[in-house]
């Protein structure tokens, strides 16, 4: 009876350590499917989010080239490149920015409607060596503002990820 007793304590260990080898070699797969599909996932990720910070960042510096375009007096041409659609940027935005990104776009939509009605309700339109609106306009201002809050944003989302 010794003798069985110490046979099947010196199996007990083989055993178990087969059972472990075996467990191992049929769960690495799946495990590291997981992994891969989870790291591509985050790649997706931070790849559209990268797109929406450069859209977004197009669509800022055309702000920029507008605002100033209002409040130059010979009234300097504006080209329109192709943009995305401010609605759809803060669909992305909404969706993939981190929330100072959030905030100070929200910011941005916020001020760029309050100088576009500022410019419909009291602009200089039509009169000769004037600006549409003045550069101290404190709608502009606060564009301006916002406009330079959200550059920092960005770079420093971008630094981050």
């Amino acid at each position: 009876m010794e003798a069985a007793t110490a046979a099947l304590a010196t199996v007990e260990p083989a055993v178990i350590i087969a059972m472990a080898g075996l467990a191992t070699t049929l769960l690495a797969p799946l495990l590291a499917s997981r992994l891969a599909h989870r790291q591509e996932r985050d790649k997706r990720r931070r790849e559209q989010r990268f797109q929406a910070y450069i859209d977004v960042g197009e669509f800022l510096e055309w702000t920029a080239t507008l605002t100033a375009s209002f409040t130059d007096e010979f009234g300097s041409s504006l080209t329109h490149p192709k943009l995305v659609h401010r609605d759809l940027l803060t669909a992305r935005i909404n969706l993939l920015a981190v929330k100072p990104v959030q905030e100070a776009w929200a910011e941005l939509v916020k001020a760029f409607d309050a100088v576009i009605l500022e410019g419909q309700e009291n602009s200089r339109m039509g009169r000769a060596d004037q600006p549409y609106l003045d550069a101290d306009n404190p709608y502009v201002i606060t564009l301006i503002s916002t406009i330079d809050k959200l550059r920092t944003e960005l770079r420093r989302a971008l630094e981050k990820s």
